[in-house]
Parts: structure tokens; C-alpha cells; sequence
């Protein structure tokens, strides 16, 4: 799998949280990843904000992306989100997730999600369990 087929399968519109939440992947390289989201209506909640739940499927998408750069398939094994700031006039999220350790079973990422102006609203450290080698992984 590329780097071009991880951006296919991230944004692939059959999956809600995915492409469904308009997920484009803007960056990708071997342990970092890059991507963002247009912030629509469907996303909010009753207070007016952006539901938290977006901000975690933005989260997670990123870094696991970031967390399959180095040629495996993983999933999601523990998450800590902490919401730092709301965001109630945004037009896109942007998730900036960078490997600080891969080691042999588990991968761990942090990503950042800022608004538009690049303010830093949350701040996520995911633990990705390896569950195998793509075969045909390309660099």
C-alpha cells in the first residue's frame, strides 16, 4: 500500500466517519500525517459548538493514518483527548499527528486539531495496536 492508497482509504466517502465527514488527507509521509475537514451544520450540537465526537473521528482518522506509514494495518487500542478550546466560528478542522513512538506491537500519536486561524483547540495522544504488515507497502 502507498501513500497515495492510505489517502484512498482515509477518504473513502462509503465510511461515515471517514470521507462521510468530507475527511481530506492533505499530508502524508512515513510517521506524520496531515488532514482536514469542512465544518457543516451536521457536525455540531445543541449548544451551537462542534460536537466533541467530531473532533475525535478527525483525530483518530489523522493518526492512524500517520500510524500506518510505516506499513501496517492498525486500530485504535487507547485514546486521551483533551478538549483545550471551543470553536464556534471555524469553517475546517485541521489535525496535524505525528508518531513519537512505533514500536513493535503498539504505535503512539499525537495529534493537534487547530481551527482556521490556527488556534489549537484539542490535543490527542492514540495508542495504535499493530495487527499486521502490508505486504505490498511501498515507501
Amino acid at each position: 500500500m502507498s501513500f497515495t492508497n492510505l489517502r484512498t482509504f482515509a477518504e473513502n466517502p462509503d465510511f461515515l466517519f471517514h470521507g462521510g465527514i468530507g475527511l481530506k488527507m492533505t499530508v502524508i509521509e512515513k510517521g506524520y500525517a496531515e488532514g482536514e475537514i469542512p465544518v457543516t451544520p451536521q457536525l455540531g450540537n445543541p449548544i451551537g459548538s462542534i460536537h466533541g465526537g467530531a473532533y475525535l473521528a478527525l483525530a483518530d482518522n489523522v493518526a492512524g493514518v500517520a500510524a500506518s506509514s510505516y506499513g501496517f494495518v492498525v486500530t485504535t487500542a487507547s485514546c486521551h483527548f483533551n478538549f483545550l478550546a471551543a470553536s464556534l466560528e471555524t469553517t475546517r478542522l485541521v489535525c496535524r499527528a505525528r508518531v513519537i513512538k512505533n514500536g513493535k506491537r503498539l504505535t503512539v500519536v499525537e495529534a493537534k486539531i487547530y481551527d482556521d486561524q490556527d488556534k489549537l483547540l484539542n490535543v490527542a495522544l492514540l495508542e495504535y495496536a499493530k495487527l499486521r504488515q502490508i505486504p505490498e507497502y511501498e515507501m
